[in-house]
């Protein structure tokens, strides 16, 4: 009896686990519905290699975990994970783009495709624009346009591009830059807090980010059609 009891429990925790990763997956789910949003959360530098808590002696908790979890909540199937430590920047994008290339293969419109990058993560994503070239996917970089990488040509960016970052980040960020210089970029938008925050506005699925990349997106655009 003590045996079906351990098995009863076994599949409950099964079920819930398969529960609460319904829209959530570290590669593409095994239906791709073309009629779904799909973003990939490319998380900073510092959770690379930890437990998605990682704790900055200035910055604070990096809540990777949150903010997968408030993406979902807006109706994205989010794809993400919580990469290895020191992952090569180009690499990944590569990883990245041949997803993106099975979920167009697989009927989903590019407008429904969004890249979100915050810092490495960022630049990744910036990787990913320029292996595209795909003027209709949606790419989001968070904290990621670093002027010391101005001499890099990967860091030139296609599609439709929103940059936001907060004004007291001390990182140097000039995402105009890098979009003056990118020809491929069909639509832009450059969102800058001032808030304080810094580099801290990654940290945190904060309302100031999540919903512009709501808009960006264009997830809702049918809801309020119906609305």
């Amino acid at each position: 009896m003590k045996h079906l009891t351990l098995s009863f429990l076994s599949l409950l925790v099964l079920l819930m686990t398969s529960q609460a990763q319904a829209d959530k997956s570290e590669r593409l789910p095994e239906t791709i519905d073309p009629d779904r949003h799909y973003l990939f959360y490319l998380h900073g530098q510092i959770v690379e290699g930890s437990d998605g808590h990682p704790n900055h002696a200035d910055l604070g908790i990096y809540r990777y975990p949150e903010i997968v979890k408030e993406l979902e909540q807006e109706g994205f199937w989010v794809i993400s994970e919580i990469r290895r430590s020191n992952t090569n920047i180009n690499s990944y994008a590569g990883l990245i783009s041949f997803y993106v290339d099975q979920l167009k293969e697989a009927g989903v419109p590019s407008s429904k495709i969004t890249v979100l990058g915050a810092s490495k993560g960022g630049m990744i994503a910036c990787y990913v624009s320029n292996k595209q070239q795909d003027p209709d996917i949606n790419y989001v970089i968070l904290a990621g346009f670093f002027y010391r990488l101005k001499e890099d040509p990967k860091m030139l960016v296609s599609g439709r591009v929103l940059s936001v970052h907060d004004s007291a980040d001390q990182n140097n960020i000039n995402p105009k830059y890098f979009l003056r210089k990118s020809s491929g970029v069909t639509d832009e938008k450059v969102v800058i807090t001032r808030h304080g925050w810094g580099h801290r506005l990654i940290y945190e699925p904060r309302y100031e980010w999540v919903k512009e990349v709501v808009l960006w997106s264009g997830i809702n655009k049918k809801k309020k059609a119906k609305d």
